[in-house]
């Protein structure tokens, strides 16, 4: 009786949070410093990266798009089993029943974005008839996990795999028997296991994993992003599903590289309409490199023209050009 009382006192202490989050950068100066998000935001973000962010106090929408997802995902690990569908706006290219009847291996690709743990547990129980495969580092090595991995073992049909190699044979073997698998494609652990992809005008860092797990196994491609609700809940949108026999070529390599140019196109475009919701802001000068000027790009592109036979072979280069 007391732990529920308590549970209820903190759920509406929660949805209180979450509304009054509008007016979190009028309060926030008033918290201790090192709980100051807005200004530890703007002393981390380069100036090069903030002008790429919304010109009008960026981080104050920022802070409220964090705080407001952390928020939701706070108040799902209150009531772990509860159904959250009436909570859930789903929209975009595709619908959940459309995934099930899917005869095909399926992946869904979410970036770091918006509320991302409380969109995990709406895809589980959107397709409740599935199991859902989700990669995650281990609590053991990455210890701010542990939160989201309660969260996630709560729902009966989400098995959580390691980053290991253990986890990527369990991965291969879930496509194989028709299970959903999710990714997040912006992380990586070895930067020499990286390549680069268009994103935002730069060259972005990205793991290969989730296009050679796609060209293996045949495996659609549905970017998927959630962000919080004005209400109390979230918004899902399930975006055109990427074909990796669309983007086939005899070298295996350039074909995985296409399939992460249409992620990240697909991606980019996500972050350009929200750009708040991103959560790796703070990060992106680290793990991305500014593309040359564009007299060199013309340079580049007028040579390529001039060969037409280097695009037949390398249809890639149409993606970067």
């Amino acid at each position: 009786m007391q732990n529920t009382l308590l549970s209820a006192v903190q759920a509406s202490a929660l949805r209180l949070a979450y509304r009054a989050a509008h007016h979190l950068p009028q309060i926030e100066p008033f918290f201790p410093e090192k709980w100051q998000l807005g200004r530890f935001l703007q002393q981390t973000i380069p100036a090069s990266v903030q002008a790429m962010l919304p010109a009008d106090h960026w981080y104050r929408k920022v802070q409220r798009a964090r705080l407001q997802s952390d928020l939701l995902r706070r108040y799902a690990a209150l009531f772990p089993r509860r159904d959250w569908r009436p909570m859930i706006q789903t929209s975009g290219a595709v619908s959940w029943e459309w995934i099930a009847a899917q005869q095909r291996p399926v992946m869904i690709v979410t970036p770091h974005f918006g509320s991302f743990a409380f969109g995990s547990l709406a895809l589980a129980q959107s397709l409740p008839e599935k199991t859902i495969n989700i990669f995650y580092d281990d609590p053991a090595d990455n210890a701010g996990n542990a939160v989201f991995f309660d969260l996630l073992t709560s729902q009966p049909n989400i098995n959580v795999l390691y980053n290991n190699p253990r986890g990527l044979a369990k991965a291969v073997r879930a496509l194989k028997q028709g299970q959903i698998l999710t990714m997040f494609p912006d992380v990586y652990q070895d930067i020499r296991q990286t390549g680069f992809v268009p994103f935002l005008d730069r060259y972005l860092r990205v793991m290969p994993g989730t296009a050679y797990l796609a060209r293996k196994n045949q495996a659609m491609i549905i970017p998927a992003y959630s962000w919080p609700s004005e209400q109390f809940g979230a918004h899902i949108w399930l975006d055109q599903p990427v074909l990796p026999e669309d983007l086939a070529c005899a070298d295996e390599r350039q074909h995985e590289f296409a399939i992460m140019c249409a992620l990240f196109r697909s991606v980019s475009e996500r972050v350009r309409q929200q750009p708040e919701y991103w959560h790796y802001w703070e990060r992106l000068a680290q793990i991305s490199h500014e593309m040359p000027g564009q007299t060199a790009a013309d340079k580049i592109r007028a040579r390529v023209q001039r060969i037409p036979a280097l695009v037949q072979q390398f249809p890639e280069l149409q993606q970067i050009l």
